[in-house]
């Protein structure tokens, strides 16, 4: 029963909290006309963030640093300098 009173308590917060998302109404107003939700919970105005925080950013002297090394690896004509620039690009755009 408390699982089933949670859904309901979430559905309810997605309905007022997603209001532009036609489907989540929709939903919420079908388990109210079939008898499934007999009352509103109370709703609580929590922000609804869809989206993580962004995370930290590294400082600005390690993007300097590897750039500068990412630079003359790249200026190289080394193939295993251009392996090792490869693998710091791959590196970079996972942070």
């Amino acid at each position: 029963m408390a699982v089933k009173k949670r859904c309901i308590e979430i559905m309810y917060s997605w309905h007022k909290g997603l209001s532009h998302e036609p489907k989540i109404t929709e939903a919420y107003k079908m388990l109210k006309a079939q008898g499934i939700v007999k009352q509103d919970p109370v709703y609580m105005d929590r922000t609804f963030d869809p989206f993580p925080p962004p995370k930290p950013r590294k400082a600005d002297f390690e993007d300097d640093e590897k750039a500068k090394t990412l630079e003359k690896l790249l200026r190289s004509k080394n193939p295993d300098d251009l392996q090792a620039a490869n693998r710091l690009i791959k590196n970079m755009v996972k942070e």
